[in-house]
């Protein structure tokens, strides 16, 4: 309950920063302070002809250390980054803010930062707590063709409630339905339904999300991936089926009766989803206020009878990393941005392994800001420009850049499910696991035995039919 005031204070602090700065007057003032700092560029250019512009590299060490944290504090020194991540994300976001405040004189680019952030950690709370709310009972015993079942609706569930959300209602009653429950059931559920669930809509996973509140439009993810998440989800059943069938032979058919409790909640996450089509600057407000306000009805209203704790410790780590990376990023993405990266090395096919590659060790979200900038770039588009990105993602121009977003959009949400530091669920879910007595394989271990046998010849076929060819 104190951390639920904590995160409601939060929030309301970050809503009274928007309501005092009005976004009209923000993007106003924005437009303004960009043509001057145009104006001193030009000045510069003609002092320096030989020189180009650019923020210096030491700026992106705040967001360097960060992703190095991130990747080696879980395995290395656990307990020093469970007890300091707090601190490290808030320290590094105000060395950011300062050196654009003080130094670069620039006030814009901290607060739009912010007011993005607001828009995605209010989204993801509010689907994580509203989610906790919703409790799932599985009477009876899984077989191999109900754990399928609940696999592919679990899929299709990370898509309307994000992959946080549908983790965290289907893992406690998938794991109590299996009677003789091995960690291969938990992996599969991580690649399934914690990851390559969540790639048909924004709200699916938070590379999505970003993407969409950057200006990508909300139904680009269906029409261009529903094809790729039919395929690698039929491969990813198909496997699990033969691994599951070989190993219980000996389990009968058994039906099983699924019953949801707490069904008013549905009703507010229909609604928190349909106000995330309120994508206008003079909403913003209004916007934010329905979330927070539903997030606190349907923890307030929920059925003491269950008796349903909420565990906030994973959607508070996710609060203050993310702080950190929405802040942090800027001048990593200025850099970029202005660099000088050879175009006939961008192509689909680099931007889909690279984006990958990153997403399984890092943080998926930040890599795909990354790569979808360095991509645009590569079209003479600006990722902080809305329309630019609506161009790009639509192929008004190129319609290779269609294939460009498709590659970064997928890689980033497959490759998640590579490691447990890839994609915030995967954490979650092996803890919970490890609760319920089940054996769930090392950082290593899960690599070698599940990611690179299983996971990796479906990404490359994944790659082949539907980037390559």
């Amino acid at each position: 309950m104190k951390i639920l005031r904590k995160i409601i204070k939060l929030l309301t602090i970050l809503l009274i920063i928007i309501t005092i700065i009005n976004p009209v007057k923000l993007k106003t003032k924005y437009i303004n302070e960009k043509n001057n700092i145009r104006v001193k560029i030009k000045k510069f250019k003609k002092i320096n002809k030989n020189k180009k512009y650019e923020l210096p590299k030491n700026t992106i060490l705040p967001f360097i250390t960060l992703l190095i944290l991130i990747s080696t504090g879980p395995i290395f020194y656990e307990k020093f980054w469970n007890k300091n991540y707090k601190k490290i994300s808030i320290i590094l976001s105000i060395f950011t803010i300062l050196y654009y405040v003080i130094i670069l004189k620039n006030t814009i680019k901290p607060i739009k930062s912010i007011i993005e952030y607001i828009e995605f950690i209010s989204l993801i709370i509010s689907l994580y707590v509203i989610s906790e709310c919703i409790m799932i009972k599985i009477k009876g015993k899984c077989n191999t063709k109900n754990n399928i079942i609940i696999l592919a609706v679990g899929s299709l569930i990370s898509n309307i409630i994000g992959t946080i959300g549908s983790s965290m209602i289907l893992i406690k009653p998938y794991i109590n339905a299996n009677r003789n429950i091995k960690s291969y059931h938990i992996i599969f559920f991580i690649f399934i339904v914690s990851n390559i669930g969540g790639s048909l809509t924004p709200i699916g996973d938070p590379p999505l999300l970003l993407g969409f509140l950057k200006g990508v439009p909300f139904s680009w993810t269906i029409y261009n991936n529903h094809l790729t998440f039919i395929l690698i989800i039929s491969m990813m059943l198909l496997i699990f089926y033969i691994i599951d069938k070989v190993s219980n032979k000996k389990i009968h058919t058994e039906k099983i009766n699924i019953k949801i409790y707490e069904k008013k909640n549905l009703i507010y996450l229909a609604v928190i989803i349909i106000s995330i089509f309120i994508n206008n600057e003079n909403f913003l407000i209004l916007k934010e206020s329905i979330i927070i306000i539903l997030t606190i009805i349907a923890y307030k209203k929920r059925n003491k009878r269950i008796k349903k704790k909420i565990n906030f410790k994973p959607i508070k780590e996710i609060i203050f990393i993310f702080m950190c990376i929405f802040i942090s990023i800027e001048p990593t993405l200025e850099i970029i941005k202005n660099s000088s990266i050879k175009k006939k090395i961008i192509n689909k096919n680099t931007l889909y392994w690279s984006t990958g590659g990153f997403s399984a060790f890092l943080d998926n979200a930040p890599t795909y800001i990354n790569s979808l900038s360095i991509s645009m770039s590569n079209y003479e588009k600006k990722i902080n420009n809305k329309l630019d990105i609506k161009l790009y993602a639509n192929g008004i121009k190129n319609k290779k850049s269609i294939l460009d977003l498709k590659s970064i959009s997928i890689s980033s949400v497959f490759f998640g499910a590579m490691t447990y530091i890839g994609n915030a669920p995967n954490f979650i879910i092996k803890s919970i696991s490890i609760e319920k007595k089940i054996k769930m394989p090392s950082f290593m271990k899960y690599i070698v035995k599940f990611s690179i046998p299983i996971l990796i010849p479906i990404l490359y076929i994944t790659w082949i039919l539907t980037i390559l060819i």
